[in-house]
């Protein structure tokens, strides 16, 4: 058939045509297929969320449209902008790609395509490969790069593929950072359900331990205390609660600080816990109390044997901050079933019994009794009337004179306080004293005694009796107390009484228990013209040279020294070498509890200064004192 020209030319065009349209289907088809596949990306990777598995999933699609010989997904070094191959198909062409990584980046074609933003085509100067770069970028950073290698370096790449390749890989770059995002959250939302495990395990421990020393609290211990009753009642055993106290806590808690004290308190936790087996629970009851729980015992003296190895390990030098500390313990026990058989008896019966052993003597142990709860309730009653004493003016003072030795006459006093209770009458100071010591009642007391004893021997100068010197007692935890200087600047501003007039006394115990500490309050009391004096001396133990660097007025030699002389050789001893130190030492010695004339004569033979003592005076009423100031009472003189 032959045509026209005119048709052959149509003809022409319209093949043209129908290739151009064939061609155009088929980009049509496969811009689908990719558009389904890059949905498809999107979803594999949400699900492995793992970068390999992107990259076997991108290298799967890149396959339909190019005859990649190898690919390679290079990933960015975060700290100094390198890649590396993270991973290379085939693997056999890691190193070829690796070294071919290396040469694109030493001529720079790397560097520039880096900035393409699109699939950038170059051909290999070593191997005969097409290579075709393109950079893993998004909006915030460079994610990575992918190289691939076509099998002929003449392999020409048209527009359209490389657009499609650009899609493709952008597409991939966008899911790395979403998995790379998708990570970083999963490592927080680890991070912080780690954080709220740590935290509530911390909640809880603090929930059931004492924060300072980490031992088991009230809670705790309560339920690990109901534990052992059961199981002790279930295997037919004893069942020990010791309640522990430490003995002069309050001492150095108030001298050393909070923190020395602290430290010292988690010591002794140690050492506790290292007394004691695994099965038993060591808590800690608050301030310096701590109670032990004992399990599974059979005999009473193996309770005795371990309580006095716990006091030994308590009686041990403590080493803190390089200082050397001895602190000792006393210890109260009950015994399940005797005792008790719940947590609150076995407790407040453990405490009773420690209350027990302190007033017999510290350092020691000792086991409930039945007549201990009758003393412990006295001891409540008679606490709480104590607290109200002071509202209730319910103190008084009475007067011991203090005499001149060589002329008898009257030189000052002794203020000692009492009780008159409305319903108990007066109150042992043996009674009250210690009790207002160890609950700080002391402080605010002793505080009272200051200012009416100063208070009222102002009163005795303005009658005309104006050499008088009155001596008041200034126990060890008023001595320690932050408040004492303020509270002696008070007194002397409102009784207008002149410091010379008032004399401050410290027992020798008091005084060497932290000797560099008592040096310091005793040169800032003495600084104000107040006189001091150091009572029962010979009983404490002090040093000598201690005794030098006191700065001290008076010396009152212990009635336990005075009882039995002249007859007893060694106490007549003792108090002429006090006597004679003191007077080198420019001292004045007060002689307590002198009660006969024998004592007296003795006492004028070796020229000691005063007395104090029944032999003169008990202690008397403020009324009473003021008739014998009045009726210029003396002591005779030696015949």
């Amino acid at each position: 058939m032959a045509y026209t020209e005119s048709e052959r030319e149509f003809n022409e065009r319209m093949d043209a045509r129908l290739e151009y349209l064939e061609e155009l289907n088929r980009w049509h088809i496969f811009a689908l297929d990719m558009v389904a596949s890059l949905g498809e990306l999107h979803e594999y990777s949400k699900e492995s969320r793992k970068p390999p598995e992107l990259f076997a999933s991108t290298r799967q699609y890149l396959k339909g449209f190019l005859n990649f010989e190898a690919t390679a997904f290079l990933t960015v070094d975060d700290e100094d902008s390198s890649f590396q191959v993270a991973d290379c198909e085939p693997i056999e062409m890691k190193s070829i790609v690796q070294e071919e990584l290396n040469e694109q980046i030493s001529n720079g074609t790397f560097a520039w395509a880096l900035n393409q933003n699109r699939a950038v085509v170059t051909r290999s100067e070593t191997f005969d490969h097409t290579i075709i770069l393109h950079v893993l970028a998004t909006k915030s950073r460079i994610r990575g790069m992918f190289l691939g290698l076509l099998e002929n370096r003449n392999r020409i790449v048209s527009d359209t593929h490389s657009k499609l390749l650009s899609i493709i890989l952008q597409n991939a770059a966008n899911v790395l950072e979403s998995d790379e995002l998708y990570e970083l959250l999963n490592r927080k939302n680890q991070d912080l359900q780690e954080m709220v495990r740590e935290r509530t395990q911390h909640i809880e421990h603090m929930s059931y331990h004492d924060a300072l020393t980490g031992l088991p609290n009230r809670m705790l211990l309560k339920e690990r205390l109901s534990l052992h009753i059961a199981q002790s009642r279930r295997n037919n055993q004893i069942l020990a609660v010791m309640f522990l106290d430490l003995d002069r806590f309050n001492v150095i808690n108030e001298t050393m600080g909070h923190d020395f004290g602290d430290l010292l308190l988690r010591e002794v936790a140690g050492r506790l816990s290292d007394s004691l087996r695994d099965d038993d629970t060591v808590a800690r009851q608050g301030g310096d109390d701590f109670i032990m729980v004992l399990s599974g015992l059979q005999y009473i003296e193996d309770i005795k044997t371990i309580a006095q190895k716990i006091l030994d390990k308590m009686s041990e030098v403590f080493i803190i901050e390089g200082k050397e500390i001895f602190i000792g313990a006393t210890i109260g026990i009950s015994i399940y079933p005797g005792d008790g058989d719940t947590v609150e008896a076995l407790t407040k019966k453990a405490d009773s019994a420690m209350y027990r052993a302190k007033e017999q003597g510290r350092n020691s142990f000792r086991l409930y009794s039945n007549e201990m709860d009758t003393r412990a309730s006295g001891r409540l009653t008679l606490e709480n009337a104590l607290r109200k004493a002071l509202e209730k003016e319910e103190f008084i003072l009475y007067y011991q004179p203090k005499v001149d030795i060589k002329t008898g006459m009257i030189t000052g006093m002794e203020a000692l306080l009492r009780w008159r209770h409305t319903e108990m009458g007066l109150v042992s100071p043996a009674q009250f004293i210690p009790l207002a010591e160890e609950t700080g009642l002391i402080v605010p007391i002793g505080e009272w005694v200051l200012h009416s004893a100063c208070a009222q021997n102002k009163r005795w100068h303005n009658e005309g009796f104006d050499n008088l010197t009155v001596a008041v007692n200034i126990s060890g935890r008023q001595f320690r107390h932050s408040d004492l200087l303020k509270s002696i600047d008070t007194t002397l501003t409102s009784t207008n009484l002149a410091p010379q007039f008032i004399e401050m006394e410290l027992t020798e115990s008091i005084a060497m228990q932290h000797a560099e500490l008592t040096i310091k309050m005793l040169n800032e009391i003495k600084s104000k013209g107040i006189n001091i004096a150091i009572d029962d001396f010979g009983t404490g133990y002090s040093s000598l040279s201690y005794l030098k660097r006191f700065s001290i007025d008076t010396l009152k030699i212990d009635r336990a020294f005075i009882k039995d002389i002249p007859g007893d050789a060694d106490d007549a001893a003792i108090v002429t070498a006090v006597i004679a130190m003191s007077h080198r030492m420019n001292i004045k010695v007060v002689a307590e509890g002198v009660e006969d004339k024998e004592q007296l004569s003795f006492l004028r033979q070796y020229n000691c200064d005063l007395l104090q003592g029944y032999y003169f005076s008990p202690p008397v009423t403020v009324e009473r004192f003021t008739e014998m100031l009045r009726s210029g009472q003396k002591m005779e003189k030696e015949q």
